[in-house]
């Protein structure tokens, strides 16, 4: 019982928002495809998904074509 209290008093709640924060990061790619149909089955498919077991979401957002 000794060993849990000093576990906890050694517990700094600063260190652990500082350690989850370094975990998240943000990586951006642009994919193109060959139809509308395509992409929309693979917008279907991926949003939301989750990245791993890291309790990240994938995160999608459509770039309008340049006209």
């Amino acid at each position: 019982a000794s060993k849990s209290r000093e576990v906890d008093s050694d517990f700094d709640p600063e260190k652990l928002r500082a350690y989850e924060a370094s975990k998240l990061r943000y990586y951006f790619a642009v994919a193109e495809f060959v139809s509308t149909e395509a992409a929309d089955a693979v917008y279907a498919e991926a949003e939301g998904m989750e990245v791993g077991r890291s309790s990240a979401r994938v995160d999608l957002s459509v770039i309008p074509e340049e006209g």
